[in-house]
């Protein structure tokens, strides 16, 4: 049978390890992206040297209406695999400097786009009974989260509220819904932030995690048939190989 992923935010940082693990897998990828079409360019390439099979396809997740994307991607569907990886960039702040729009815009991408995400491929899963969808939490939602993360964690626990809320609708029509939760990750976003405010999180302890090593630690998770996906949260273990 075909294997088929849908990753969001699939050219940076976390989607763009995971478009290849689950690539080298034998997975059709279908990944998406806002405004990195350079950087999209340069994945097709590598995806079609090394054979791979993946199309990377400028799609906002925010927009409502119809979409050929997702009929293109229905039609081909075989064992369908949608992870919500999409992020709106931020850079920490105190929350009485933030605007509500800082709020919003972390809202929209994170819960809105996995809404309308899910809403797109829902039907082909129901109908075939089977599926996999995949939130990206954090485990800052588990203990006291590191200061200036206010809007980026109201947004992903609503995330997690919505993984929640989708698999009790949706379990037992053979979809498995679950969470998983990366630590502190090396990415171009947090590349970006002050040098200042990436050694106060390294100084509670928060031992940051390797892309790379998380995305093979999510297709582990995909590809085995004990997990059950029932909205249940995967905390990726630290020293993860």
């Amino acid at each position: 049978m075909s294997k088929s992923v849908i990753i969001s935010g699939a050219t940076k940082g976390l989607g763009k390890e995971l478009s290849f693990a689950f690539g080298k897998s034998g997975y059709q990828v279908f990944g998406f992206f806002r405004s990195d079409a350079k950087v999209a360019a340069l994945m097709r390439e590598e995806f079609s040297s090394s054979g791979l099979k993946g199309e990377f396809i400028q799609h906002d997740v925010t927009h409502e209406g119809h979409n050929e994307v997702w009929e293109k991607i229905n039609a081909q569907a075989g064992s369908l695999t949608l992870i919500n990886n999409a992020c709106a960039p931020f850079e920490p702040k105190p929350m009485h400097l933030l605007k509500w729009d800082d709020f919003q815009k972390a809202f929209e991408v994170a819960v809105k786009g996995s809404v309308l995400c899910a809403q797109s491929v829902m039907r082909t899963m129901v109908r075939h009974r089977r599926g996999t969808i995949v939130s990206i939490l954090t485990s800052a939602l588990r203990d006291v989260p590191p200061k200036g993360f206010s809007a980026y964690l109201v947004a992903k626990a609503s995330l997690q509220a919505l993984t929640k809320s989708l698999a009790a609708e949706h379990s037992d029509r053979g979809i498995r819904i679950f969470s998983v939760s990366p630590s502190y990750l090396e990415t171009s976003l947090t590349a970006n932030w002050d040098s200042r405010l990436r050694s106060r999180i390294l100084a509670q302890g928060i031992e940051p995690q390797d892309p790379a090593v998380v995305a093979a630690y999510i297709l582990g998770l995909v590809e085995d048939p004990n997990v059950p996906g029932r909205g249940e949260d995967y905390v990726v273990p630290a020293g993860t190989i």
